[in-house]
């Protein structure tokens, strides 16, 4: 069991519909997700800064189809902040690849934390009414 779909089973996230078309836009998200982490390793010998700079480019442009996928507008901000994160990375060469890992998972634990609380109080008031 993928490891996404155990912690969604732990905070009782309703299960995805068999008839849902936009299942396939999850799994579809995917593949330039590996092209982007193909991209990045080959560009590491290169310059690693670059590396991680295009790799958090790869994975912001993938968080905008969650918003599509989720019906959270908020991805749309989490995927604008990571391609502003990486952009500015790959334009300032002498900044050190962990800075970039740093901020990208800065980044991405408040934007967790955020829509988390939003995901739970939407529930909250779904048992409420």
């Amino acid at each position: 069991m993928p490891l996404a779909l155990l912690i969604a089973r732990l905070f009782h996230a309703p299960k995805v519909s068999k008839g849902n078309p936009l299942t396939l836009l999850g799994f579809e998200a995917v593949l330039p997700l590996f092209a982007g982490l193909l991209i990045a390793w080959g560009v590491i010998p290169v310059s690693e800064t670059f590396a991680f700079a295009a790799l958090a480019l790869v994975i912001g442009a993938r968080y905008l189809s969650f918003a599509t996928m989720y019906g959270e507008r908020l991805f749309w901000a989490l995927g604008a902040v990571l391609f502003a994160i990486g952009t500015a990375f790959a334009v300032k060469a002498d900044l050190l690849p962990f800075h970039v890992t740093l901020i990208v998972g800065s980044a991405e634990l408040l934007f967790a934390a955020l829509l988390f609380t939003r995901w739970n109080a939407s529930v909250a008031r779904s048992v409420a009414a």
